[in-house]
């Protein structure tokens, strides 16, 4: 497998993805409405947050995906239908090659995904597992990813919402409780 370092964004996207769908799969049914970490958020708000992000990237490209939103019935089923969608647009070039602007930069609708949207499938998929009582530990090459990818937001990486403040942990606090503390949340 390649590293996060030389992985093409589309291929990022597909294996972050099949992890994140492995959490989605492991989810009881009664755990959906369990608080996440996001604060005031669900569990399936998470997921509806990530199904609606993904579909909402691919409107601009005119691609209309019909799986833009999350069927509380089927959590699962909404998440499998819209990464789906999501994974076959990305092997369309002029999908995945679509250019627009964000933050004030000119990106790729393919290279969103490979970040921003990976992003969220590392981060997410752990509140998810969070709010459901599941136990999820993730890979030191994914930590490595998300914070080089907020390193290179800087402050808009807190200041726009994505994440909530720093919080302190004690020094000998293991990687993975240091790395959510960045994020704002509490591996406790």
């Amino acid at each position: 497998m390649s590293t996060p370092a030389s992985e093409a964004p589309t291929d990022r996207y597909r294996r972050l993805a099949e992890r994140f769908t492995t959490t989605v799969e492991a989810v009881p049914t009664g755990a959906w409405n369990n608080a996440s970490p996001c604060e005031g958020w669900t569990a399936a708000d998470v997921l509806a947050h990530v199904i609606e992000s993904e579909a909402g990237l691919l409107k601009k490209t005119g691609r209309v995906v019909s799986a833009g939103s999350m069927d509380p019935a089927d959590p699962l089923g909404s998440w499998v239908h819209a990464r789906d969608a999501a994974q076959a647009a990305l092997e369309v070039p002029s999908c995945s090659g679509f250019e627009y602007e964000a933050f004030g930069v000119r990106t790729t609708v393919g290279a969103t995904f490979g970040s921003f949207i990976s992003v969220d499938l590392v981060v997410h998929r752990w509140d998810i597992a969070h709010a459901a009582g599941i136990e999820e530990t993730i890979a030191v090459e994914d930590m490595a990813f998300v914070r080089a990818f907020t390193e290179n937001m800087g402050d808009i990486a807190q200041t726009s919402g994505a994440f909530g403040p720093r919080l302190s942990v004690p020094e000998d606090a293991d990687e993975q409780t240091k790395f959510l503390a960045l994020l704002g949340r509490s591996a406790c």
